[in-house]
């Protein structure tokens, strides 16, 4: 069965002439007929009593025009989604915390202005589940740690950031008297502080593991402990920090699949302003 079979039974029926049917559709009226008998054969079942030079529907010709004109209709509603300027779809977006938090409302909230018809689908995330997502095309791009060496993706910096001390003096012999506040390893940060650690040979009283970025800061406002944070959130925060003199760069980067072409998820890349 195929959609021409389909749209020769349709016409047959609201023309009620094959003749008819045929000039609607610019063929010959055997065709038509051609058309009527396949279906008929495949479905083992008569639609059509012929009755001179008339054609009128069994009861299972007129069940099944009530199926064929929705499938028709269905057809031509999936045809419309893509035709005209308006861009249609649905734009699978993954991203760190801190980049949904801090940097993507205002540019999602710009985009969503502009397409209105476009479904945007936003999950949070840890770097490398973000990256497993976006490699099974769970995710059409995500917002991750970078630049991304691999051959199947693609990736542009999109929000310069570093990592920056919060909750004590940068002395090494004050920071072992504090605790220390850190998400888990699947944080690329953590990575990142962990290094900075050992490289200052920074022992703290205690490693705590919170992953909430408010909770830390209370703490850290209480005087409990201290962190290493994106510098856009201390600043939001209003928190006093110091710049590590090594710059502990944590940049987001925009990432996608190589071979991804659709014009929905380029026009998205391009709205994200280059820094």
């Amino acid at each position: 069965m195929n959609n021409s079979q389909l749209a020769a039974f349709c016409k047959v029926v609201e023309s009620e002439s094959v003749t008819a049917a045929a000039a609607l559709l610019f063929c010959v009226p055997s065709n038509i007929t051609k058309k009527i008998k396949e279906l008929e054969s495949e479905f083992e079942v008569m639609l059509f009593t012929r009755d001179r030079n008339r054609l009128l529907l069994t009861p299972e010709g007129r069940t099944f025009y009530q199926k064929a004109k929705q499938a028709l209709q269905l057809e031509e509603q999936g045809r419309q989604l893509f035709t005209g300027d308006q861009l249609r779809g649905t734009l699978h977006i993954g991203a760190l915390d801190i980049a949904l938090s801090h940097h993507l409302p205002t540019q999602i909230a710009a985009f969503r202005t502009q397409y209105r018809d476009i479904q945007l689908n936003i999950t949070p995330g840890y770097s490398l589940d973000l990256e497993y997502q976006l490699l099974k095309g769970e995710r059409d791009i995500i917002f991750s740690d970078g630049p991304i060496q691999h051959p199947l993706l693609q990736s542009r910096l999109a929000f310069p950031e570093e990592l920056v001390l919060i909750g004590v003096e940068s002395d090494p012999a004050l920071l072992s008297q504090r605790d220390l506040y850190v998400f888990t390893h699947q944080c690329h940060y953590r990575h990142q502080i962990d290094r900075w650690i050992s490289q200052h040979a920074v022992i703290p009283r205690a490693v705590l593991e919170i992953e909430s970025y408010p909770v830390i800061f209370a703490c850290v406002r209480a005087g409990l402990g201290f962190a290493l944070v994106p510098k856009s959130l201390a600043e939001s925060e209003h928190l006093a920090y110091s710049v590590q003199p090594e710059r502990i760069h944590c940049d987001i980067y925009a990432i996608w699949r190589c071979a991804h072409a659709s014009p929905l998820l380029q026009d998205f890349i391009q709205s994200i302003p280059t820094p």
